[in-house]
């Protein structure tokens, strides 16, 4: 999240739930969280491979951390479903 503009506009995306509201929202409420993990980890990878690319180490180190725990949340979900 970013700062506000001095007139109060925001100067970056925030989180705000109503976003999510209609058929996409349904839509995620009724997917699988193991397939949403998975997902979200190869998202993850592409992006890794993009900052590597322009050699942005730090982003590289912080993209790596999220897509382990993203497997490592896609394993955990793939394991409590039946």
């Amino acid at each position: 999240m970013k700062n506000k503009n001095v007139d109060g506009t925001s100067t970056g995306t925030e989180f705000k739930e109503a976003e999510f509201d209609g058929k996409l929202a349904e839509d995620l409420r009724q997917a699988n969280p193991a397939d949403i993990a998975a997902f979200i980890a190869a998202s993850l990878l592409e992006m890794r491979k993009l900052a590597v690319t322009f050699k942005m180490r730090f982003l590289v180190y912080l993209l790596e951390m999220a897509y382990q725990e993203a497997e490592v949340q896609a394993d955990n979900a793939t394991q409590k479903d039946p």
